[in-house]
């Protein structure tokens, strides 16, 4: 008797569930993939625009937000709007181009959640300098009362593909005899064009040398002794990421104004970065020589 109420109940229990499935509305799936698309066009005109309020529409109260930097991660909308208002503020910033790729949407059963995918390619100016970055976008969307909302944000910077190390070995060494020639003209302007803005140099026993105008003043100081001839050979190089580490050697002469001729050799390291327009610019250069302690 038992085990016939049993069976029974679960009768019931199926047939009530059949029901359920039979009755609940059905899920247009290519028109709730359409709003999602349409969610996140409105996301980057938002952002194109600097329009907060529009951005607010499509982000929800409890939005979690992961972005490209390490530690970069905010936990609700109040947080994440606060880190984008620093942008929308800032006057010399621009977007002046976002392409998106390979868009993928998929829903839910219920067709109350969705994910979304997409590649960008975007550039972007801050203080007059152009950056170029690629990645990619996964967000998690629910719908609710006034439609779709982002609930997640996660975004990827991609890895540039690692160049061959024969074929940037020899761009490095390309760019350290331009940079011989450079000194033996004493063409400061010129070999300052060779540094990121916020270069450093670090030469051995005496202080850090950082920034354009530091560099000007280092490089006018030295030429002002006399005339200098350079040679540097690139032993190794490191691609990380947007960087290269250039480990080699260095020979140099010092014919002074008294002179008087000064021969040193020794170790050096660079770390080389493109800038948006693809040329390779000193960000540290750091050398010692291999001369005894006196």
């Amino acid at each position: 008797m038992k085990s016939l109420k049993g069976t029974l109940f679960l009768l019931m229990l199926v047939a009530s569930a059949v029901a359920y499935v039979a009755c609940a509305p059905a899920v247009d799936t290519e028109a709730e993939k359409a709003a999602v698309v349409a969610a996140i066009d409105d996301l980057w005109n938002a952002f194109k625009a600097k329009n907060m309020d529009a951005l607010e529409r499509v982000c929800s109260k409890e939005l979690y937000a992961i972005g490209v930097e390490q530690g970069q991660q905010w936990e609700n909308w109040n947080a994440f709007s606060a880190y984008m208002k620093l942008y929308f503020d800032m006057e010399d910033f621009e977007l002046k181009s976002f392409q998106r790729e390979n868009q993928h949407v998929r829903l839910s059963p219920a067709g109350d959640a969705a994910w979304y995918s997409e590649t960008y390619s975007e550039t972007f100016t801050v203080a007059g300098q152009d950056t170029t970055s690629t990645g990619k976008f996964t967000l998690g969307l629910e719908k609710g009362e006034s439609g779709w909302v982002i609930v997640h944000w996660h975004v990827s910077k991609s890895t540039p593909p690692a160049i061959p190390a024969d074929e940037l070995k020899a761009a490095i060494q390309a760019e350290q005899n331009r940079y011989a020639e450079l000194v033996a003209g004493a063409d400061v302007d010129a070999l300052l064009g060779m540094y990121n803005d916020d270069a450093a140099l670090i030469p051995p026993d005496t202080d850090r040398i950082e920034g354009k105008e530091a560099l000007r003043a280092a490089f006018e100081q030295w030429f002002e002794m006399g005339s200098w001839s350079v040679s540097y050979t690139t032993e190794r190089v490191i691609q990380a990421g947007e960087m290269v580490i250039d480990i080699g050697n260095y020979t140099s002469i010092l014919r002074t104004t008294a002179r008087t001729e000064m021969k040193e050799s020794g170790k050096s390291l660079y770390l080389w970065k493109k800038d948006p327009d693809g040329n390779w610019k000193i960000s540290i250069e750091i050398w010692n020589t291999n001369q005894p302690a006196r």
